[in-house]
């Protein structure tokens, strides 16, 4: 006749080859009770192999078996509870010595008087895998877009770029005929040299903010003041005589920090400033307000136009890739717009403001002092 102890191990070794996760029971002294056939699969260790093996140095990767140990002490010495009864995702290893991400979860039990932790664990390597591939997808369309928004301002940067240019040209013409004079003014050379290097590094100011937007980069979050961010967006956006025709009105309070990817932020902001431009093409009245101000633990940002507003029919499908607000090629920048400033913890929306015109308004957290 089998005792209770060998009957209760039969069952609890077929409860756990029939389970759907890597099963492994750990004693309080850290070595491992039981291992299921999952976990065989998993780590490569069969179950004569681990059983009776410390946990730690088996499948926990060595820059974590100290906190492994510290928490199993503090459990047996005060009772912490630690992990238990809570879902994690952390990496164990393998026979092979390759590390793979995991979903743990911690259990107590007893059984014949003895502490026991059952560990349930599912390998999630390939749902890191899928993750990866979106973020990634995601940073191409980003980068895309910005791409794309860049390629459309091409002909007002060249007609930007040729003034600075063209006066680099004259100064140095104008230079180059003083010299040949026999006796050139020395004061007007300084000047002239002084001007020309003015408009040199006014082109490649030009040149270095559009290659800032279109640079395929990771996302970096940072802390910086949301003014000045905001001013350097609408410099770039209102490049081109469309953008000097507008008037603009900035109002940002002071000290106003986020923690957010400030490129992504900026190829927000100038998507939205560029189609409140083009909105107000025909209007008599072209005025451009920008407001940035704290509600609460967000900092907000109001992009106001002075143009004819939105259109009803268009307003359910403005953020979608197909739809479209005052013109046609408005709104697969939206979509993304939306997409970056909710992968920054944001929220983008449009609003109809009283006095007219169209607001595009962006709320994302404020930076933590």
């Amino acid at each position: 006749m089998p005792t209770s102890s060998e009957t209760g191990g039969q069952l609890l070794a077929a409860v756990l080859d029939t389970a759907l996760d890597a099963v492994v029971v750990m004693r309080s002294d850290g070595t491992i009770a039981a291992w299921n056939q999952i976990a065989q699969r998993m780590f490569g260790w069969s179950a004569a192999e681990a059983i009776g093996q410390e946990l730690g140095g088996l499948i926990i990767p060595e820059r974590l078996r100290a906190a492994h140990k510290s928490g199993l002490d503090r459990f047996l010495r005060a009772g912490e509870v630690g992990i238990l009864g809570r879902q994690i995702e952390t990496v164990a290893l393998k026979k092979d010595g390759c590390e793979i991400p995991v979903e743990l979860a911690v259990m107590l039990t007893g059984r014949f008087q003895e502490i026991l932790f059952l560990g349930f664990i599912r390998d999630i390597s390939a749902r890191k895998a899928d993750e990866q591939k979106i973020v990634e997808l995601q940073a191409e369309l980003i980068h895309m877009s910005r791409v794309s928004a860049m390629g459309a301002m091409a002909s007002t940067v060249a007609h930007e770029l040729n003034q600075p240019l063209a006066a680099v040209s004259n100064y140095l013409a104008a230079c180059e005929m003083a010299l040949k004079s026999g006796t050139p003014d020395i004061e007007k050379l300084k000047d002239l040299v002084a001007s020309a290097r003015q408009n040199t590094t006014r082109a490649g100011q030009i040149v270095r903010r559009l290659r800032n937007m279109t640079v395929k980069a990771k996302s970096v979050r940072e802390r910086f003041d949301i003014g000045e961010a905001i001013g350097e967006a609408a410099n770039i956006a209102l490049i081109g005589h469309e953008g000097r025709e507008v008037r603009r009105a900035i109002r940002c309070d002071a000290d106003l920090f986020v923690q957010v990817d400030r490129l992504q932020l900026q190829q927000v902001l100038i998507n939205l400033i560029r189609n409140a431009v083009e909105a107000m093409q025909g209007c008599e009245r072209k005025l451009l307000s920008i407001a940035a101000y704290r509600t609460g633990e967000e900092v907000r940002i109001d992009v106001r136009d002075s143009g004819p507003g939105l259109a009803p029919a268009t307003r359910e499908s403005l953020f979608t890739p197909i739809g479209s607000g005052k013109h046609e090629n408005m709104g697969i920048g939206l979509s993304v717009s939306r997409m970056i400033v909710e992968a920054q913890h944001g929220r983008l929306w449009a609003e109809d403001p009283p006095e007219g015109g169209a607001c595009f308004s962006i709320a994302i957290p404020a930076a933590k002092d």
